[in-house]
């Protein structure tokens, strides 16, 4: 009698602690980019970056606000409005493009050109806003197609009166299939579109390519789930260069907090350190990515 009570306690305690397991460790059914519909998605993304070498130190700056409306979804993916709110990139070695203009029109070091671009530039990416392009994005947030930019390039010609082969030059550099592909790559990359757990880590690797090709091979941990949010730990290795000839490498650090119905965070933060080597010397870059969006 007293080996039989002790079997049913043992067998009650077990699954007593099989229940507590299966409550500790939370799972995500379907970890995707999956916006709702009809639904609209304000984004803010900040970007810092820092260099510094014997001559100095240099840095750059983008701010960039945009709307994303989802329109449609199918087994492919899903169709996007990307309204653009406001778009601001500050050139290398100067605090503001106001800045820059000053410091051109004191430098016999740069023509009056440079000086022309430049006011040109601030103009073109003024402009920006208010204006849209359409994009389709697969369950991993990746961009698979792009529409809208010889219309987006009209449109921005039509605002400043500058000739649409100008406007071209800067909406390319920052709007083009390979930069917003950049852009959804550096905002997305977590995305296993598979079921995850709480704690549970995977490996993504990622190329940022619409500039020189910088590699990123990430280490993502589920940290946190709590009601419908995740909160992801990350570690990244960096790296550029082919096999034999890595120039730069480095790491990120950083956490991302995520919506789990629609995949898309609402919170990410990034600091990532590099080095690159050079025939001058090694230089020693500190780059920052803060990311806020809400639904509307």
């Amino acid at each position: 009698m007293f080996n039989m009570v002790v079997k049913h306690l043992y067998v009650l305690l077990t699954m007593l602690l099989a229940g507590c397991s299966c409550q500790e460790q939370k799972a995500v059914s379907l970890f995707r980019f999956q916006p709702e519909p009809g639904k609209k998605y304000e984004f803010a993304v900040e970007k810092i970056s820092s260099s510094g070498a014997a001559g100095g130190i240099s840095g750059d700056s983008l701010i960039f606000q945009f709307s994303l409306l989802s329109k449609h979804a199918d087994s492919n993916g899903t169709g996007l409005r990307m309204l653009i709110d406001r778009f601001r990139f500050v050139k290398p070695r100067f605090i503001s493009h106001d800045t820059a203009l000053k410091h051109l029109k004191k430098s016999n070091q740069y023509t009056g050109m440079m000086v022309k671009y430049l006011a040109e530039e601030l103009q073109i990416m003024e402009a920006f806003a208010g204006d849209s392009l359409t994009l389709f994005v697969n369950e991993y947030g990746h961009l698979i197609m792009e529409d809208g930019l010889d219309d987006f390039i009209q449109h921005v010609s039509q605002k400043t009166g500058l000739d649409e082969g100008r406007v071209k030059l800067t909406v390319r550099e920052f709007l083009s299939p390979s930069a917003i592909k950049d852009l959804f790559t550096e905002i997305f990359f977590y995305l296993p579109a598979k079921q995850v757990n709480e704690k549970e880590s995977w490996v993504t690797n990622t190329m940022l390519s619409a500039r020189a090709p910088v590699k990123y091979s990430n280490m993502i941990m589920l940290d946190t789930v709590f009601n419908n949010e995740a909160t992801l730990k990350i570690k990244s290795r960096i790296s550029a260069g082919g096999e034999g000839n890595t120039y730069m490498q480095g790491n990120r650090i950083g956490n991302v907090t995520v919506d789990l119905s629609s995949g898309i965070p609402s919170l990410s933060s990034f600091i990532d350190e590099t080095i690159t080597h050079t025939t001058g010397g090694d230089i020693k870059t500190k780059r920052t990515f803060q990311l806020t969006s809400k639904l509307r």
